[in-house]
Parts: C-alpha cells; structure tokens; sequence
C-alpha cells in the first residue's frame, strides 16, 4: 500500500495506519469513530413540554404543530461497534498512540 489510504473499512485497516504512519495523519479517522457512537433517535410525539437535557430534545415539525421527542443513545450500527472497539480503547489508543 502506498500513501494513507482513502478509506478505512476494516479493524485491520485501523491498525495499519496505526502502526505504518504518524498520529497526525490517523487521529482524526479513531476520533470520528467515538463521534458517531451515538445518535439522535426520534421516541414518538409529545404532549406538553416533553423532556429536555443532555440526552433528551423536543423538535417541533416545520408546520409547528408537532412535537416529536428525541433520545441521544448509542447506535447500534456505529462503526466502532462494527469494528469491535470500545470507546476505552479508542481513547487509550489516542492518547498512548501507537503503544
């Protein structure tokens, strides 16, 4: 393989970049998997105030008429899931690098 590859598909993948090139190149592609650890998920419709903090949001429709209630929880379908790495392991990788 020459050059950093354009896409990273594989946990083999991740750690060929890991091991092959330096951290500046690679941190942002192990920093975007802990981002989409989790989503937004619309729960259903709302009446009254609904729930609102750090993982819950209540967004009115474009007619405002509406109110749908959303919950921020893990995405079963991330990459890092798929990958087999743990958000722990991730963070351990960045800071320690290639250790």
């Amino acid at each position: 393989m020459r050059g950093y590859p354009k896409h990273l598909n594989t946990r083999a993948d991740y750690e060929y970049v890991r091991t092959h090139f330096p951290k500046e190149m690679w941190k942002e592609d192990f920093e975007a998997l802990i981002a989409t650890e989790k989503e937004w998920y619309n729960i259903g419709e709302v009446e009254g105030i609904g729930v609102e903090d750090d993982t819950h949001k209540v967004v009115i429709d474009e007619k405002g008429k509406k109110k749908y209630q959303y919950e921020y929880k893990m995405n079963p379908n991330a990459k890092i899931h798929k990958l087999r790495y743990t958000k722990e392991e991730i963070e351990a990788i960045l800071k320690y690098g290639k250790e």
